[in-house]
């Protein structure tokens, strides 16, 4: 081929790649993450790799939005504490006790669960996650110059010519170099011993609850093993009838516990509702007082119990019209509250 031709050749290869779009920053962290996980993948035993590789993708979409969400989730976190900080104390606990009036029986264990946070040791915890969120973010830092890398001058990333299990490798060597593994070790015993002793006193008090659960899951259980246990069994397959009981037991299971949850729901409305009711009129009468718009405290007056009562009179029809449930927008905006409260009820019931 002439020098002619050559240069029309490297031309066109020139402009070809200068017309096609370059790769987002995005677009290049979820092919890294893809990667990553297709190595991981490579290490699983074979009945699960094929699962693994067909879920890499969505995985990697997800830690991706976890990447891009937690500086505004960390900001948004910031932000509400300063201004919890800021507010007045009776302001603070007014607040806190409409809350609890109108929220009680939808998130009935994350209210109890930050209760008993509190009790053991919820401020040394968010210190613990304080400094794993400083470590976390060592990690990010890191991973950023590193993707930046170009050891070479051809003007792609080094990580971006290696292969996965290269790239798994030496994504591992950078996460255990940029942070410290005796504060990562602390700080996650500090936060393990907190949660396990809040699950310990949720367990004690709402040991009636699962109690109740068990016990309508087993009676349930009863009813339909005789009534339609045989007929499941008579249409289902010789090899997966020993199947049929144990997948019944956990369907009955899973309505007699979603069953009890209900009812306490109910209970825990009635309860909050009354409670979060006085404690946003007694709060209110209070500060009231102390700025010198009345003459008189909540010892000398049925104001703040009337207050109280007509709060907790609206929160519990609030509670009650929507189910239990947070209505339209209240549901998205909470709705982190929504699969925390889930998880609580699955670590109390099991």
């Amino acid at each position: 081929m002439s020098n002619a031709k050559l240069r029309k050749s490297a031309t066109k290869d020139m402009k070809q790649q200068q017309s096609a779009p370059t790769a987002s920053p995005e677009n290049k962290d979820l092919e890294r993450y893809t990667q990553l996980l297709l190595a991981l993948s490579e290490k699983a035993p074979e009945k699960v790799k094929p699962y693994m590789q067909k879920a890499s993708p969505v995985v990697a979409m997800i830690f991706l939005y976890i990447k891009i969400a937690t500086p505004y989730i960390v900001q948004a976190a910031c932000f509400v504490s300063d201004v919890i900080n800021k507010l007045p104390d009776r302001v603070f606990y007014a607040l806190l006790g409409f809350t609890i009036c109108f929220c009680g029986g939808v998130f009935p264990t994350t209210i109890a669960a930050v209760e008993a946070w509190k009790l053991c040791g919820g401020n040394e915890a968010m210190r613990s996650g304080k400094e794993l969120l400083a470590e976390w973010t060592k990690v990010l830092e890191a991973n950023k110059k590193d993707n930046e890398e170009d050891k070479d001058d051809n003007g792609i990333a080094d990580v971006d010519e290696i292969s996965p299990q290269e790239l798994l490798l030496r994504k591992s060597k950078l996460a255990m170099k940029s942070v410290d593994p005796n504060k990562i070790n602390k700080e996650l015993a500090l936060i393990y011993t907190g949660w396990i002793g809040v699950i310990a006193v949720l367990k004690i008090q709402f040991a009636k609850t699962v109690t109740l659960g068990n016990m309508i899951g087993d009676k349930l259980y009863g009813a339909v093993a005789f009534y339609a246990e045989k007929q499941v069994l008579a249409v289902t397959p010789e090899e997966n009838k020993k199947w049929v009981p144990i997948v019944l037991q956990w369907m009955c299971k899973a309505v007699a516990i979603s069953l009890a949850w209900w009812i306490q729901r109910v209970i825990s409305a009635f309860h909050s509702a009354i409670r979060g009711g006085q404690i946003f009129g007694r709060e209110l009468v209070n500060f009231l007082h102390e700025k010198g718009f009345v003459n008189w405290k909540d010892e000398d007056t049925y104001m703040d119990e009337a207050v109280g009562w007509a709060v907790a009179a609206l929160g519990l029809l609030f509670q009650w019209t929507f189910r239990f449930s947070m209505p339209f927008p209240l549901n998205i905006l909470l709705f982190p509250v929504t699969m925390l409260e889930t998880f609580i009820i699955w670590s109390v019931s099991n």
